[in-house]
């Protein structure tokens, strides 16, 4: 697991100006559980920054088994109206 860093760079690769708040000994177990998630819902499927930073950002009340299916959907979502990458706007809809 990284430290976070490969989180920051997605992010600001998207945006220069992005804050990321960064959560000691959970964000990079996240970005991975993120990756891994979509690659297993639809393989082939990117990963947007936004999704990650999203997923870093939330209160996750059934932990990391909510974040897989939080993201199993937004991948369903994202794969049915056509993209072939999973942003925060699909977790959004997820959740909705």
């Amino acid at each position: 697991a990284g430290d976070g860093g490969d989180v920051f760079r997605l992010v600001r690769q998207h945006d220069p100006h992005a804050r990321v708040v960064l959560i000691t000994g959970f964000r990079s177990d996240v970005q991975e559980l993120v990756e891994r998630t979509v690659a297993e819902c639809a393989p082939g499927t990117e990963v947007h920054p936004t999704l990650v930073e999203d997923c870093l950002l939330r209160s996750w009340t059934a932990n990391l088994r909510g974040v897989v299916d939080a993201v199993g959907r937004a991948t369903v979502a994202a794969v049915g109206h056509g993209s072939a990458v999973v942003r925060r706007e699909d977790l959004v809809v997820a959740l909705a």
